[in-house]
């Protein structure tokens, strides 16, 4: 009984597609938007300009031209490699299973997901991270936890030893198994928060990526647009905070200046 009411849902890696019904019309709605949640924010965005008066065919037109946006379940293909799928901004708990869904509609030869790390949960994070690998492994070929998380999934010794979870304590030994590993038209779902900067594990097939730090001061960035992945992190961020550290110690016990200098009597 809506006015608006979404068939013939469709969604794949090259998008999504569903026609809308309202009243005596039909409207075929294309996006290259993935996962099947989008259908709601789709009609939504259609039901408003519909009712505005704006034309069936340039509300088409323009859900059409929105493209993904980046770290928001955007696809990344490696020509003759495997297709990144990244779910990267946030990371609250109860977005998981939403997450586990989209991937498990997702069509490819072989599926892995990897997590960074979860956030916004209530109490002791260890039985959670022990239920997302379940949940995780029902959908993926290989679930992956990597960083400070790496040893939480409470993994069987049957599972490790099947290649069914792996755990990699650094970012630089994940991107070389990935890169030894790989087939073609497989999906690897990135799935943890900015801070973790997993876009690296994506960066690294294109370029050499040498920055792989666990944290880093730059948690409102994706690496590509901080720029600095080519080189250590030791070479850049590393140097520039232990700078601020100084001027923060000089401030403390009287200096002035951005050097420091110009102690206060």
């Amino acid at each position: 009984n809506a006015d608006y009411v979404c068939s013939d849902l469709q969604a794949g890696i090259e998008g999504i597609r569903f026609n809308l019904h309202f009243g005596s019309r039909v409207l075929p709605i294309s996006s290259p938007l993935i996962g099947r949640r989008n259908w709601l924010a789709l009609t939504g965005a259609a039901a408003c300009a519909l009712e505005l008066g704006v034309p069936d065919d340039i509300v088409a037109r323009q859900i059409a031209g929105f493209g993904q946006l980046f770290g928001r379940l955007s696809a990344h293909p490696i020509e003759g490699g495997p297709v990144f799928v990244m779910d990267i901004v946030k990371a609250p708990y109860d977005s998981i299973p939403s997450t586990l869904e989209e991937l498990a509609a997702l069509e490819a030869p072989r599926k892995r997901f990897i997590l960074g790390g979860i956030s916004d949960y209530p109490g002791d994070p260890a039985p959670k991270y022990a239920e997302i690998y379940r949940n995780a492994s029902q959908v993926a070929d290989e679930v992956i936890y990597v960083g400070e998380i790496s040893h939480r999934a409470r993994a069987s010794a049957e599972d490790v030893a099947a290649g069914r979870f792996s755990a990699f304590t650094e970012f630089e030994d994940l991107s070389r198994h990935l890169k030894a590993t790989a087939v073609p038209g497989e999906i690897i779902f990135l799935k943890g928060s900015r801070s973790h900067h997993l876009d690296r594990l994506w960066l690294d097939w294109q370029t050499e990526v040498r920055c792989w730090a666990r944290t880093c001061g730059r948690k409102a960035e994706f690496c590509n647009q901080c720029g600095l992945y080519q080189r250590p992190y030791l070479e850049h961020l590393g140097k520039r905070s232990q700078r601020r550290g100084l001027r923060r110690l000089f401030s403390s016990i009287g200096g002035s200046g951005k050097d420091g200098s110009g102690a206060r009597g």
